[in-house]
């Protein structure tokens, strides 16, 4: 599993939600997360749209039509939950596109 996430304590938080359960990449902005991506093909990929260097948006449309990385789905978590950026992110082909008052339920 790859994060992609630039804010240290939200990735700080999905590490410690998914870990020891998944091996775990993280990288802290979209220019990152596409070269992490390319170069290491997870099974999937937990990103924010708001990053430096590239957005979310951008990095979901070149892994989406990269041919090494197009058939990872790519989910989404963000801040940003207005309609159109929602719409912006399907449209780039993330699978899935949600706010980030999520909560990851651990087990135990």
């Amino acid at each position: 599993m790859l994060i992609v996430e630039d804010n240290s304590d939200q990735a700080r938080y999905l590490v410690n939600s998914f870990n020891p359960a998944y091996n775990l990449e993280v990288a802290y902005n979209g220019r990152q997360g596409i070269d992490k991506a390319v170069s290491l093909i997870p099974d999937i990929i937990i990103t924010d749209v708001m990053m430096p260097e590239k957005d979310g948006f951008e990095l979901c449309g070149h892994l989406k039509h990269h041919n090494l990385t197009s058939h990872i789905p790519i989910i989404m978590l963000t801040a940003r939950v207005d309609a159109d950026s929602r719409l912006a992110g399907l449209r780039r082909g993330a699978d899935a596109y949600n706010g980030q008052h999520w909560i990851i339920a651990k087990k135990g």
